[in-house]
């Protein structure tokens, strides 16, 4: 009774972490970065690691009296319960893979458009994945009413000889080993997928689960040393390794700091003040000003807007930054010396650099910018650069399309 208890124990605590992990995860699905990692699917595969570990206490527990956890019972949980927790992650691999590379202008019709995105999400894919359950239960169930064994069944005591066990082991073995390549496969994938929702992180942690799970109990199988508690051991540990990473990390991230990514809109190059403050098209504008060997302008310009955002520092540290500003653009051993800047305004911003304050360069800066919207902005609108500026944008915007449809956003 007392060997009982403590397995027993584990279990129920497991069991009130689990309940309470998903309850909140669940309860913050909305909230970046929960949203955007189909929580559907991880509490799926969360589900399913969870009736693994289950499985194998409660097994391990027994085991001195096989009949009172008949290997039937154990099959059925098994067959169900391993694609269970390993399915989810391919359908959410599918689903960044496909939101993020869905190309709008190679769809003739708006309603082949519209039947693409739909694909995207995830009520839709959930409904495909259920299908491709199916298969697993009706199976399952079969197995266990007929009392037969067609596949191995990967825990020590339920097989009939030798050989059998032997086929076990390899059985699974290459599955383990081909859920590995799997997930390597699904990393190089989604390598490129914007980083807010991006899954890589974690399905590189979990590719080392499984691959230290592999090589671990192969090894035991090579020694020969079909250690029930091992099996148990391992059973469990990758369960809850795979509760830590997918739910409980991002859990932990939505209280933390959930990154908002920043869309640009293809109005970004109608005027000069909305490039300047979009993230991607001062990037293009810059590319630009590099290429024509003016970039001195911009750079002022974006050093004079962090300063004016900066909370109130030290009067020493203030004098120090409009001193940087003064030595890198103005002075005449300067490598970005602004050219053309009225004497009036130098002697202004000398006369204040000793008694700084948020607005000393207010004239300056619009004087650059000024001439930036007469002289720059006009020759940028008809460049190259523009162009890439604008696919860029549109691709964007579609992106930012599908990722609503998809309920991604």
């Amino acid at each position: 009774m007392a060997a009982f208890l403590l397995p027993l124990s584990l279990w129920v605590v497991g069991t009130i972490f689990v309940i309470f992990t998903l309850f909140v995860f669940v309860k913050r699905r909305k909230i970046q970065p929960i949203r955007g990692r189909s929580y559907r699917f991880v509490t799926a595969s969360c589900i399913g690691a969870y009736v693994l570990a289950s499985h194998s206490l409660l097994a391990y527990s027994f085991w001195d009296d096989p009949d009172d956890f008949p290997c039937s019972v154990s099959r059925f949980i098994i067959d169900i319960a391993h694609p269970l927790l390993f399915l989810p992650y391919l359908f959410r691999c599918y689903r960044l893979y496909f939101v993020f590379n869905l190309n709008a202008e190679k769809l003739t019709t708006n309603l082949q458009y519209y039947k693409a995105r739909y694909r995207a999400k995830e009520s839709f894919l959930l409904h495909i994945f259920f299908l491709c359950m199916v298969p697993f239960i009706v199976y399952s169930a079969l197995e266990y009413c007929l009392h037969v064994q067609w596949t191995p069944a990967p825990f020590f005591g339920c097989q009939e000889d030798d050989n059998f066990q032997a086929s076990t082991s390899l059985f699974w073995l290459g599955l383990f080993i081909l859920q590995a390549l799997t997930l390597l496969v699904a990393v190089f994938v989604l390598r490129r997928i914007q980083d807010e929702f991006n899954i890589n992180s974690e399905l590189k942690i979990i590719c080392l689960i499984w691959g230290i799970y592999t090589f671990v109990t192969t090894a035991l199988e090579l020694t020969g040393a079909h250690s029930v508690f091992a099996y148990t051991v391992l059973s469990i540990s990758r369960s809850v390794l795979v509760q830590i990473v997918s739910c409980a990390v991002p859990l932990v991230q939505s209280y933390l700091a959930p990154p908002i990514p920043i869309w640009s809109t293809s109005d970004t190059v109608e005027s000069l003040d909305r490039l300047l403050r979009d993230p991607v098209g001062i990037v293009y504008f810059q590319k630009y000003l590099v290429n024509q060997f003016s970039v001195e302008n911009l750079l002022f310009w974006v050093e004079v807007e962090l300063f004016k955002d900066l909370t109130p520092l030290d009067p020493e540290v203030q004098v120090e930054k409009v001193q940087h500003i003064l030595n890198s653009y103005f002075t005449p051993e300067a490598k970005l010396q602004l050219r053309g800047i009225p004497d009036e305004f130098k002697v202004q911003l000398l006369s204040k650099a000793n008694a700084p304050h948020r607005a000393m360069f207010n004239a300056v800066q619009q004087f650059v910018f000024d001439r930036m919207e007469q002289e720059v902005y006009p020759r940028f609108r008809e460049s190259s650069v523009c162009q890439e500026l604008k696919a860029e944008l549109r691709s964007q915007e579609n992106l930012y399309g599908r990722l609503l449809v998809s309920s991604m956003l």
